[in-house]
């Protein structure tokens, strides 16, 4: 299999922002007296912001509105993304490679469009991806497909062309079922793929050693 389209997640796999969303959910926890080491779960990793709240408001019997909630867990990240971004190693060379073979990328995001905005400009990536979708641009956001089947009709690739890179079990269950390969490159807090992979990598430019997936045709 060549790689007609690659297709990235965005928290933890191109950009370090997990230890953000980590630290912000803490946070939101301990403001409600739940013990963060007992409540902590890589279960909603990856999931769009409103579902991951639909989660814990059911756990915890949260009264809030999930739209509140929502606002809430933004403004403690946001400050955090303000000040401290950082790629993750070998993101860069692997985006290069693909803009060198004119490989057509997308990122495909549960976050909202406002913190893709801040990593876009921060980086200046926006010329990399000719499709940029958020899990809010999609009916259902990850595990479910919507969201790499919208990159893919943005690039105009089938999936089955479509190598998505992510580190999150919800992504790998959303590219599976969307029909594409699944490249895993585990997270600080979302290491065990599920057996779902179908490639596993320590970081993103390791994939330039598989010579039969990192050419084109």
């Amino acid at each position: 299999m060549r790689v007609g389209a690659a297709i990235f997640d965005m928290d933890g796999l191109l950009v370090d922002t997990e230890a953000h969303w980590h630290a912000s959910k803490i946070s939101m926890l301990g403001r409600r007296g739940i013990d963060p080491a007992v409540a902590g779960s890589s279960d909603t990793i990856g999931m769009r912001i409103d579902q991951s709240l639909g989660v814990y408001k059911i756990k915890y019997g949260w009264k809030e509105p999930v739209e509140d909630l929502v606002e809430e867990w933004l403004s403690l990240v946001r400050p955090l993304f303000r000040s401290s971004l950082a790629m993750m190693p070998g993101a860069r060379r692997l985006l290069d490679h693909f803009g060198a073979l004119n490989v057509p990328c997308a990122l495909a995001s549960g976050s909202p469009h406002e913190l893709i905005g801040m990593v876009l400009d921060r980086f200046d990536l926006r010329p990399t991806f000719g499709a940029v979708v958020s899990g809010y641009d999609v009916k259902d956001g990850k595990p479910a497909p919507d969201i790499f089947l919208e990159a893919a009709r943005r690039l105009e690739q089938v999936p089955e062309r479509c190598v998505v890179f992510e580190d999150a079990k919800n992504g790998l269950l959303a590219a599976k079922a969307a029909g594409m390969t699944a490249v895993m490159v585990p997270g600080r807090y979302s290491a065990d793929d599920g057996g779902l992979s179908d490639l596993k990598l320590l970081r993103l430019d390791d994939f330039l050693k598989h010579h039969e997936l990192a050419a084109t045709s």
